[in-house]
């Protein structure tokens, strides 16, 4: 059981999956680093993309996760009519 036994195999191959048998050191210290990268980097991206984010119109039902984005003021009262300069 089990599969085959563990065989020597070459130290210079890389693989980004680890390898033959990957066990890597400090699995959950690397794992939180990266997480807290991803973190740090995507939070100022997600709250440049809300600042900057509207609604052509009112939602037909409120959306409880989006309450912070702003409606656009009608743009048809902004638009002059046809024909008019």
């Amino acid at each position: 059981m089990g599969g085959t036994p563990r065989y020597p195999y070459p130290r210079d191959v890389w693989s980004p999956a680890g390898g033959w048998w990957p066990h890597p050191r400090a699995w959950r210290r690397n794992t939180a680093v990266a997480a807290f990268g991803l973190v740090l980097v995507l939070t100022p991206i997600f709250i440049y993309s809300e600042q900057i984010s509207e609604r052509p119109e009112d939602a037909a039902r409120q959306i409880p996760w989006r309450p912070w984005v702003k409606v656009r003021a009608n743009s048809m009262t902004s638009e002059t009519e046809p024909g008019q300069h």
